[in-house]
């Protein structure tokens, strides 16, 4: 007895024990002139226990080394047996594969039973195209993993066919690679015949004028795989469209659409919610929108309170006579400082709700406010002032919301949109072989969705009626010649300079504004307590606007605080076994 268990074992195959064996494999790839692929896999399966059937994974997404996913697309899957009767099949996508399930889930198939299964499928998208290899010119490749490199189980024999349009002698090339994933040796045959022969799987191939066939008469273990690599000329394969070629990229790769989803979507609100209605066209007026101080005006051009608003706000004041401003020399190269005093007076109908806030603000630093004092008094309250002066707005009807509500509720929608369709889209699709699409798309998207936010602040329709009367009074102060329009009807005097500086200021215009007065801009206003031995209206201006721009610096700009924390195949490189399309594997259920 203990004789023949030991004659036994000497010769058991070491596939004796697996739950089946695949006895042949009869691979059949057809590359059609359109380019699609038509495979059919025969495979002769051996059950060693008891199983319902086998199941076949083929990949469909692959990672390309450069950021983007190839997707080839598996159609038409039909299962029959030898004889071509359909056999049960339930067919679904996990992840970057389709899964082909076969057998009933009521029968059993007992030891020893031997089934045919014969998987017919087609594909597209799994050609490359190449303009010159290696001197064999514009070349068209099938990399194709024939087998597929995940069974788990033993394949005793693997005859794989290649058709495909006709070609001369030396017009093509093979190779074949067999082993696990990365294996990397070859065999290769660029002329017509028989006996090309690899040694290590017993590998014979024979080229043709329409068909390449390789047999591996060795034995291949669970892991392995046979992956082919053929190369034919460009002119017999047709190549997908521009059009197909991006549809397919966009179909492998969603995440780099969300850019456009998320542009459509702002567009769409922005035209419906951001933009503002139809205003008058802009003419150019000589006077402010009623109720409409130079801060206001500044503001509404922009949708923003900055700097200039700040100094024009303190113009006003001065305008209005509650402050003088004085330029101080700080130093030798320390330039010109501004000194403000109160006087104690001023005219408070002039003022509006932002002015006559800052003016409280500004009374905080003293007798005499200086830049620091505007830093530290004014500047701290930067939101305070901001949103009185789009209340302020607001209640003149010029606005529904602040425009930093709105740029904030669509900025934070818009983040919201692209973190649904980033992580919904993952969830949904998966992320194939590579994530990077989801990655890019919703980064390209970040900017969008700023751009669009920063849009969002829409004005009532009298809001544009107003920031076009207040685009007339800018363009007015711009230009000399509309000065010469003005006086040529109407009496200037020094008295209209100081009524618009403010304006001026807010428009960034003062320098413009003074050369349209120099005619009859003798003296500095009473206010500005500057010391000049000859007054230039050119000086002043210059003086002035430096000022405002250190003024509203000032007191735009919070103090500095104190912080704390820490830090914290044929082209390119060649081919191997595992590589191209195709591919994956199968098991038994």
């Amino acid at each position: 007895m203990a004789v023949v268990l030991a004659v036994r074992l000497a010769v058991a195959e070491p596939w004796d024990s697996d739950a089946f064996v695949v006895k042949a494999a009869n691979i059949t790839v057809t590359v059609m002139p359109s380019s699609r692929l038509e495979v059919q896999e025969q495979l002769d399966v051996l059950f060693q226990q008891p199983r319902r059937g086998i199941y076949r994974e083929i990949p469909f997404d692959f990672d390309t080394g450069k950021g983007v996913t190839r997707r080839t697309r598996i159609s038409n899957i039909q299962v029959t047996d030898a004889s071509g009767r359909n056999l049960t099949t339930k067919v679904t996508t996990e992840g970057a594969y389709v899964r082909i399930r076969i057998g009933d889930a009521d029968i059993t198939l007992p030891p020893g039973t031997q089934v045919t299964y014969v998987i017919r499928y087609t594909v597209d998208n799994a050609v490359n195209w190449f303009d010159d290899t290696a001197g064999w010119g514009a070349a068209a490749e099938i990399y194709w993993n024939a087998t597929g490199d995940r069974w788990d189980a033993w394949f005793q024999s693997v005859r794989i066919n290649v058709n495909y349009p006709t070609v001369e002698d030396g017009q093509a090339r093979a190779r074949l690679f067999v082993g696990p994933s990365g294996a990397s040796n070859f065999d290769e045959i660029t002329k017509f015949g028989t006996g090309i022969v690899g040694a290590s799987h017993g590998t014979v191939m024979t080229m043709g004028s329409t068909s390449t066939q390789f047999l591996l008469s060795k034995p291949m273990p669970p892991g392995s795989g046979a992956t082919f690599v053929l190369q034919l000329p460009e002119a017999l394969v047709q190549k997908p469209s521009t059009a197909q070629q991006a549809a397919w990229f966009l179909s492998a790769n969603l995440g780099f659409g969300i850019p456009f989803v998320v542009f459509a979507v702002f567009f769409l609100v922005w035209r419906k919610h951001g933009k503002d209605p139809p205003s008058p066209t802009v003419s150019v007026r000589f006077e402010s929108p009623s109720g409409m101080t130079a801060s206001e005006c500044g503001a509404l051009l922009d949708n923003s309170l900055d700097p200039r608003d700040l100094a024009a706000g303190m113009l006003s004041l001065a305008v209005a006579g509650f402050i003088t401003i004085t330029p101080v020399k700080a130093g030798l190269f320390g330039g010109t400082k501004a000194e403000i005093r109160f006087t104690g007076g001023g005219d408070a109908s002039k003022l509006g709700s932002f002015e006559t806030e800052l003016l409280e603000l500004m009374k905080k630093g003293g007798d005499v406010v200086t830049e620091a004092d505007l830093t530290t008094h004014v500047g701290t309250q930067i939101s305070s002032l901001r949103d009185k002066m789009f209340k302020s707005l607001i209640a003149k009807g010029l606005y529904t919301q602040s425009p930093m509500q709105a740029q904030g509720c669509s900025c934070f929608g818009g983040l919201a949109l692209i973190a649904l369709l980033a992580f919904g889209g993952v969830a949904i699709f998966g992320t194939g072989a590579d994530p990077l699409g989801w990655i890019v798309g919703g980064a390209l998207s970040v900017p969008i969705a700023g751009v669009f936010s920063f849009l969002m602040s829409r004005r009532t329709r009298e809001g544009a009626r107003v920031r076009s009367e207040v685009a007339g009074l800018e363009e007015a102060i711009r230009g000399r010649k509309h000065y010469m329009e003005w006086v040529a009807t109407k009496e200037i005097a020094s008295a209209k300079f100081e009524e618009f500086l403010p304006y001026a200021m807010a428009f960034g215009l003062v320098e413009q504004w003074s050369d349209t007065f120099k005619e009859v801009l003798t003296t500095a206003p009473a206010w500005y307590l500057g010391s000049y031995d000859t007054f230039s209206p050119r000086y002043f201006a210059n003086d002035l606007s430096h000022l405002g721009q250190t003024m509203g610096s000032a007191a735009y700009t919070p103090p500095r605080t104190s912080s704390s924390g820490g830090s914290s195949g044929f082209s390119g490189g060649g081919g191997f076994s595992g590589g191209g399309f195709g591919g994956g594997g199968g098991g038994s259920w």
